[in-house]
């Protein structure tokens, strides 16, 4: 056991990036209280990469609330990924797992030290960035919302099992994106405290107990017993100064491991792997470890008639769950081995860009960017209904889209919430309220060489070219709803959205005039998006309600 763990722990890129901070030659410092002055103990402080997201250093406040963070300079070696350097770039968690302070989990951002505790970010993608250029020691005090909200419970499997190691992932419900994770301790429980608004809860297991992570999800006051699409959560309402308490039981699962190489048969560290279900829902988004190796633990196939497998989706390329020789799907352990010709080994083109608002200078973070393929432009684009590669901007508003194969492509962004800025099409200069067909084409002829667009103007509230806020619902969860405009037709798509699991969709658009919205075969037609105002549509027994301000 202790020569399994030893090899455990030098495979896994977290624990040997804690570890070799130790000996770094940068460093963070600060102190952290709560909005009321109070100094915060035992506060977690996390440091990761800017733009990636990479656990870099770990350590805890003390009875002062002061901190101090060793860390990798600019320049230093990435000791994961051979040749390579770090940038010296970083965002700062502080999150609070303990028992004594309500005060809420928050990512540093410029205005941290807000006494109110209103300052810092909700999710690391808004995180400001941090630059440690050489051995001068970077500050960075926080000040925390005191009046948080607690999470806590136990996580055991169907037979009674405590599951140490297991992630309790918290994030926002509208938006998915992350707040912070809380491990499961060695008598099943967690805890993690946050500030008050709603919320999305991951179980998610790539340990070795044998059961499935699951998303959870109450129907009529009911626990489900978790769902594996993280589109169908239950909507968690957390008010300030309140605690909660989410128990999960899990029931046995299958395993889906692998390892990611290149075509010289070189580990992949530190990619993002994503995990889907078979209509296209996320269960995980994980990284690769040293090795290249990943692992998840999800809900086994009951039905192969019926139940598409899982599908795998990484740099750009995608690969199904592939079931030849495996008799028994309902088996504890299904291990999918990425065999020859399965390892994701071509080459990857990357597509980089910047968002920023109409001004030229406001970052636009939090945006979902993706890519699609045009299969032909001859008298107008047609986009193919192949698999699209998705990013987030970054709190600069960088971001980074990859695909393996040559072809022509279009950019598209989605904002899923009600934020100043708006979806739409890459029209080579900006984001805009235009159709697919018009779309400006990217093509790739060569995957080796990148392909910079620069910066992207996005359409912003209160410009000229503002934008309005969309919320409806529909009949049921993860539905699709699909918003086009100068016409009815597929190449008129502007973007589209999935109702979240008690059936609300958000989405900010230009200010224009829409065409069709429309949700599994429903229509609504001439929809008018004001600017700085919010249009209700409700999707109902068939019918389309429209609810303009």
């Amino acid at each position: 056991m202790v020569t399994e763990l030893k090899t455990a722990a030098n495979e896994n890129d977290e624990i040997s990036n804690v570890v070799a901070s130790t000996v770094t030659t940068g460093q963070i410092c600060g102190n952290v209280t709560d909005s009321t002055g109070t100094a915060l103990e035992n506060i977690r402080m996390i440091v990761r990469d800017f733009g990636n997201w990479v656990t870099r250093a770990k350590a805890k406040t003390d009875a002062n609330g002061d901190y101090c963070i060793n860390v990798p300079i600019a320049g230093d070696a990435d000791l994961n990924i051979p040749g390579s350097t770090l940038s010296g770039d970083y965002i700062l968690g502080a999150l609070n797992f303990t028992g004594t302070s309500m005060a809420a989990s928050q990512w540093w951002t410029s205005t941290s030290t807000t006494i109110d505790g209103s300052g810092g970010a909700n999710n690391q993608f808004v995180a400001g960035k941090i630059s440690v250029p050489d051995t001068t020691t970077v500050t960075r005090n926080m000040v925390l919302d005191a009046n948080g909200a607690r999470i806590q419970g136990t996580v055991t499997g169907s037979d009674n099992t405590p599951l140490e190691g297991m992630k309790v992932l918290v994030r926002n419900y509208d938006t998915f994106k992350p707040l912070s994770g809380a491990r499961v301790k060695a008598d099943g429980s967690y805890r993690i405290n946050v500030k008050a608004g709603d919320y999305m809860f991951n179980f998610r297991n790539k340990t070795r107990h044998p059961f499935a992570s699951e998303v959870y999800r109450i129907e009529n006051n009911v626990d489900t017993g978790g769902v594996n699409d993280r589109n169908m959560a239950s909507r968690e309402t957390l008010v300030a100064g309140m605690t909660y308490t989410y128990d999960a039981v899990l029931e046995s699962g299958v395993v889906i491991s692998g390892q990611l190489t290149d075509d010289l048969d070189t580990a992949i560290s530190g990619q993002r792997v994503l995990i889907n279900n078979s209509t296209g829902g996320r269960i995980a988004a994980l990284r690769t470890n040293k090795q290249g190796k990943f692992r998840i633990w999800v809900k086994p196939i009951l039905d192969v008639n019926v139940d598409v497998p899982y599908s795998i989706v990484t740099r750009g390329q995608i690969l199904a769950a592939d079931t030849n020789g495996v008799d028994n799907l309902t088996a504890t352990k299904f291990s999918l081995k990425l065999g020859s010709g399965l390892l994701f080994n071509n080459p990857v083109a990357t597509i980089t860009g910047t968002l920023l608002g109409t001004d030229g200078s406001t970052p636009v973070s939090e945006a979902i960017v993706f890519i699609k393929e045009v299969t032909t432009d001859v008298g107008g684009a047609i986009i193919s209904t192949g698999v699209s590669y998705n990013s987030v901007s970054d709190s600069e508003g960088n971001f980074t889209l990859n695909t393996d194969a040559l072809g022509k492509y279009i950019v598209y962004t989605r904002m899923d919430s009600d934020i100043n800025f708006g979806s739409g099409v890459y029209d080579g200069t900006a984001i805009s309220a235009i159709p697919q067909i018009d779309a400006n084409i990217i093509e790739i002829t060569d995957l080796a060489t990148p392909i910079a667009l620069s910066n992207i103007m996005v359409p912003t509230l209160g410009s000229g070219n503002g934008v309005g806020y969309v919320v409806g619902t529909t009949e049921t969860g993860s539905t699709g709803v699909n918003f086009r405009i100068g016409g009815n037709g597929v190449l008129n798509a502007l973007t589209g959205s999935k109702s979240r699991g008690d059936g609300s969709f958000k989405v900010t658009l230009p200010a224009a005039t829409y065409t069709r919205f429309r949700s599994n075969s429903v229509n609504c037609d001439g929809v008018v998006v004001g600017a700085g105002a919010t249009v209700t549509i409700t999707y109902n027994n068939g019918i389309c309600t429209v609810s303009n301000p």
